[in-house]
């Protein structure tokens, strides 16, 4: 939440900012969760309704500080449903936004996201290039490549980490191998944002299908996504 933002009549910190974000209390129960942040949801919902006591509402804006310090990548974040050899030699230099997001999605999916086993699925030393992976030029890596878990459609997949408003780019690779794949990346953060204007409530979001040689070939996300619907058994391996 903007902090130079007056409040409504109405509001309190904690609503202003759910709003702002895009976030349902459901969602911002789950990210308290995943940032290790104890809180009930009978104090939840005391910091979602205007007036109440004067302390139990600086509390809850203490809370809501230190939550979005999470979300804003402001703060180190260890994830609570990956392990550290999961981002392998990139673990130091993901950025923390990112790891957190990818946090939140493992648990909103309940069931294993895992990064691709594809080179370049998480940083790469690319030069100049301006990649989200490049940690080169961007000085940390800002995107991941994860494969969805094979028992989701991954056009539910995809919705889910739309949902989270919590990505800023998101490309949906259904014709990946050994199963569909989602890049998702935390650009809004990143030194120079390939997308003016994208955010986690309005990403930047494609998709990828079987070009000419076996090359990806890039298209809406709507049309990969029907794209695999129409033709499912194609196969295609390949990163973003």
């Amino acid at each position: 939440m903007n902090k130079a933002r007056e409040l409504k009549p109405g509001e309190t910190f904690w609503s202003a900012a759910l709003a702002e974000r895009g976030w349902t209390a459901e969602q911002a129960a789950r990210l308290l969760r995943c940032a290790r942040i104890g809180v009930t949801d009978e104090q939840l919902a005391a910091w979602l309704r205007p007036g109440g006591d004067a302390y139990e509402q600086a509390q809850g804006r203490a809370i809501l500080a230190e939550l979005l310090k999470r979300v804003d990548g402001k703060a180190s974040h260890a994830p609570r449903w990956f392990a550290r050899d999961e981002f392998r030699e990139w673990v130091d230099m993901m950025h923390p936004a990112l790891l957190f997001a990818l946090d939140v999605l493992r648990d909103a999916l309940n069931a294993p996201v895992v990064i691709s086993p594809a080179k370049g699925s998480l940083g790469r030393r690319m030069g100049m290039s301006t990649s989200l992976h490049n940690a080169d030029f961007h000085g940390m890596v800002y995107a991941a490549d994860v494969l969805l878990p094979a028992s989701y459609g991954v056009d539910w997949g995809f919705d889910v980490a739309r949902d989270l408003r919590l990505f800023s780019g998101i490309g949906v690779y259904p014709f990946w191998k050994p199963r569909a794949g989602l890049h998702l990346d935390a650009r809004h953060l990143s030194p120079l944002n390939p997308s003016k204007g994208a955010t986690p409530r309005t990403p930047a979001t494609w998709g990828a299908v079987p070009g000419a040689g076996g090359r990806q070939e890039y298209v809406s996300a709507a049309a990969a996504l029907a794209r695999f619907d129409a033709d499912g058994q194609r196969s295609f391996s390949g990163a973003s």
